[in-house]
């Protein structure tokens, strides 16, 4: 992992640059990974039960909130660690079904991606 102070400033940055690598070429496991950032940050309840990084007053809602930004990786992406292996995979929002995502699926999928796809045709 890279200083603190590089991460607070540029984090945004690295993530962007792994979501590219990974959907257009398939890299997987690079050194910034949003999987990696869940692991570390997610607290736990009294329960013992990992809370979303995502609710209020967690760690990435927090400083998100502060810095008036609202980004759009949780609306798919985990937002608590995942036991054993597996990936973070995705949310089918019309069936609402966790679902794992390799690079064409995800061009497919992905609104974004999938008019840039077309684009570059």
């Amino acid at each position: 992992m890279a200083e603190t102070n590089d991460i607070r400033r540029n984090h945004m940055d690295y993530l962007k640059h792994q979501r590219v690598e990974t959907v257009r070429d398939g890299i997987r496991g690079a050194k910034f990974s949003l999987i990696d950032c869940v692991e570390c940050h997610a607290s736990k309840d009294s329960d013992g039960n990992a809370v979303p990084v995502t609710d209020e007053g967690q760690f990435c809602e927090a400083c998100h909130a502060y810095v008036a930004v609202s980004p759009a990786c949780f609306q798919c992406h985990r937002t608590t660690p995942m036991q054993g292996n597996g990936s973070l995979g995705a949310v089918d929002l019309e069936q609402m079904k966790f679902q794992s995502l390799n690079a064409s699926s995800l061009k497919e999928w992905h609104p974004v991606i999938h008019a840039g796809s077309e684009s570059a045709r």
